[in-house]
């Protein structure tokens, strides 16, 4: 071994290590007698800071004797306790598991559910659709009921179970036993909308027997209308100039005869520029056609038609369109299209055009006897050459009696007197015509572009005095434009406008008689009576009413002719309704007395001006015209 190495077993080394270790134990009592003599020292410097530790703000220390010690919170306590509520809660657990009713024993799958039918159907079949359901579980099934929600357009016919509610979408099957099973079959028609997918959506609501809780099933059947039976097609003019007449054609076939259909209701869209002059069979007031294939032919098809003309050239372009509906329930149950069509006609503007106004209106309008027709006709040059020779023509076909024209002729007022020709059509049409060229109107020899001629005349219509219109069948004036002139290149050209329509109504009128006196205390007293007369056609639904202002007393002592007369005290006002006036009676009278008792200063009006209504029972138009008020004396 080395003699270097100090760990060496026996080496001097460590000799000196003990020396040091003997040394330190024989200085061990001199320290000891050292921390002796500094013991006092500590302990007082000890004392000063116990004291100050526990001494208040004045210097004095606490009693130690009254001093209570508080206990610190066992751990072993808090974990004793958590384990006790866990202990309670796993016993609550286990006494639920025995007596509370579970599911362990019922699977929902064991529920079937399922709707079956026709997928792709065409509009207006009648189709069955079967709801089947079944019970696979050993528990009963309690309450079960069928909730039903229908396609949109599906029309109820038939259920081989009876409903519990009126809107016939809800029946109950009651009690479902353990492995049982039924089925329910819907039976009705179709109609929704071509191409719109829909659903059928039922549910199950039922209780097992062994639960507590009601449970549903659901099920759902899509459907998709392919195809309509029912074909739309507009037909007319590709092109059209304005104030030519056109006719659109709407043609409605049926491929099916054997479906049942609801009304159906065709609705024309028309543009605003294209003025109707007549339709077959006439459009209703909402101008629309209501249809029934029970009057269609053997063929089932069905034309329905629109004459009349375009005003304008504005958008160029014109586009009628028609829509097909049906409404599949009663009345405000919602509406289906069923088939629909439309037309472009490309406008052109005429290059000589002529327009016919009759009392303000474009088109068809209405009159009665004794009214004044007042016409004008503008011819306009819209080309970019000048026209030569042009005459304008209007002929007037009206009711005729004795070869004597229901129009007073002699009557008529013509600011360029344009010559006059009468022709005899039959017994009971006389046709008149007013011809006007360049010797009444220089203008028409030569009118350059952009240049117009404007005629207006007058021309009244017989009253009851003038002529017997009792015994005249027809009710319809007819007028009817034309022109004719001579086109660059010496070419002759002509065109005509669309005939125009008066309906000859009833001369119903109002005459009010009254006059004013003073009764007791100053007062006004006005006995009036209206009286209504008529000459021309039965009527009915006739309504006479009017509002009083001011303080007033209101008295009648007599019944009127026909009808009732009455007074709303709360909202004075008079309403006199008569069922019908037939064509035999022309005086109609209601007498009442208004009494004034205060007048107001600023009062100037007794009686507003009365509203009259009521039905032509031969036109089948509404009348619709006031009368005069009966006004105040001013002072």
């Amino acid at each position: 071994m080395s003699e270097n190495n100090p760990f060496e077993p026996g080496s001097e080394s460590l000799l000196p290590t003990a020396r040091k270790r003997r040394s330190t134990k024989a200085s061990a009592a001199e320290t000891t007698k050292k921390f002796r003599r500094r013991v006092p020292n500590v302990e007082k410097k000890i004392e000063r800071q116990l004291t100050s530790i526990y001494e208040d703000s004045t210097g004095r220390l606490p009693n130690m004797k009254e001093i209570k010690l508080k206990k610190e919170f066992s751990l072993f306590k808090f974990l004793f306790t958590i384990l006790a509520l866990g202990a309670l809660i796993a016993g609550a657990a286990w006494i639920g598991l025995f007596i509370l009713p579970t599911d362990k024993n019922f699977a929902d799958t064991t529920v079937k559910l399922v709707v079956t039918g026709p997928e792709k159907i065409t509009l207006g079949d009648t189709t069955t659709y079967i709801i089947r359901y079944a019970n696979d579980d050993s528990a009963a099934l309690t309450g079960a009921t069928l909730a039903i929600r229908y396609p949109d357009g599906f029309q109820f016919v038939s259920s081989t179970q009876p409903f519990v509610n009126e809107g016939k979408n809800e029946i109950a099957l009651g009690k479902i036993a353990p492995h049982a099973s039924g089925a329910v079959a819907l039976t009705g028609r179709m109609y929704g909308t071509v191409g719109a997918e829909q659903s059928w959506r039922i549910v199950l609501n039922y209780q097992p027997e062994n639960l507590a809780s009601v449970l549903q099933k659901h099920a759902t059947l899509t459907i998709l209308p392919k195809k309509s039976p029912i074909a739309l097609k507009i037909s007319g003019p590709a092109e059209a100039v304005t104030g030519q007449q056109i006719e659109y054609s709407l043609t409605i076939n049926q491929t099916d005869p054997t479906l049942q259909w609801p009304p159906l209701t065709l609705s024309p869209t028309i543009p605003p520029s294209f003025t109707v002059n007549s339709s077959t069979p006439p459009l209703d007031k909402n101008q629309r056609w209501t249809i029934t294939f029970a009057t269609a032919t053997t063929s089932n098809q069905l034309t329905y038609k629109l004459k009349g003309q375009f005003s304008s050239v504005e958008d160029q372009q014109a586009k009628i369109k028609a829509i097909l509906t049906t409404q599949a329930g009663k009345e405000g149950a919602p509406t289906y299209p069923v088939a629909e069509s439309s037309l472009v006609t490309a406008l052109a503007q005429e290059n000589v055009s002529l327009s016919l106004i009759i009392n303000g209106t474009n088109g068809d309008s209405e009159t009665r006897p004794g009214e004044l027709l007042n016409i004008a006709l503008r011819l306009q040059n819209n080309s970019k050459d000048q026209i030569q020779n042009a005459v304008i023509r209007l002929s007037i076909d009206s009711p005729s009696i004795n070869k004597q024209s229901a129009l007073y002729w002699p009557g008529i007022q013509d600011t360029h007197n344009g010559d006059i020709t009468g022709e005899q059509l039959s017994e009971q049409l006389r046709h008149g015509q007013i011809t006007w060229d360049s010797k009444k109107i220089p203008d028409l020899a030569l009118l350059k572009p952009g240049k117009e001629v404007l005629i207006d005349l007058s021309l009244p219509v017989r009253d009851h005095a003038q002529f017997e219109w009792s015994s005249v069948s027809g009710s319809t004036i007819t007028l009817l434009g034309a022109i004719s002139y001579i086109a660059p290149g010496n070419t002759k050209k002509q065109s005509t406008i669309a005939p125009t329509k008066l309906t000859i109504n009833s001369d119903l009128a109002l005459e009010i008689k009254t006059e004013e006196t003073t009764g007791p205390n100053n007062t006004k007293i006005f006995p009036t009576i209206w009286v209504l007369t008529n000459h021309v056609h039965g009527l009915k639904n006739i309504s006479v009413t009017a509002d009083v202002f001011g303080k007033v007393v209101w008295q009648t002592n007599d019944s009127p002719a026909a009808g009732t007369l009455n007074y709303d005290e709360k909202n004075q006002r008079i309403t006199w309704n008569i069922p019908e006036m037939p064509e035999s009676v022309d005086v109609l009278a209601a007498p009442f007395i208004i009494t004034l008792t205060s007048k107001n200063p600023t009062q100037s009006t007794l009686v507003g001006k009365p509203r009259v209504t009521a039905e032509d029972q031969v036109t089948g138009k509404k009348i619709d015209f006031t009368g005069a008020e009966i006004p105040l004396k001013t002072e």
